[in-house]
């Protein structure tokens, strides 16, 4: 993305520069184009952060829920094994 953004600047600097206009209306031209991309890169990035801030809050929401099954899970482990414990201490009992 990067990428594209630079070299569309350098392609329209090169072709101000090699148009044949008067010098202060090709620099009032570079100026106002480095602005307009200056704004298109500002809202790439924007873009780009909103996404990974939105692919954060998804990977951390699934890591929260697979805590909560493995505690989940352990929990029933725990309790079937308190059981079986349970019941083999009364079979030695009897």
């Amino acid at each position: 993305m990067v990428g594209l953004v630079l070299g569309g600047a350098v392609g329209a600097a090169l072709a101000y520069l090699m148009a044949p206009r008067p010098g202060d209306e090709i620099r009032s031209d570079l100026v106002t184009r480095g602005i307009e991309l200056k704004q298109q890169a500002e809202g790439v990035v924007d873009q780009v952060i909103e996404k990974g801030r939105v692919a954060v809050e998804e990977q951390r929401s699934r890591f929260q829920q697979a805590i909560a099954e493995g505690k989940e899970a352990s929990a029933r482990t725990r309790s079937d094994l308190l059981k079986r414990y349970e019941q083999a201490k009364e079979q030695g009992k009897a």
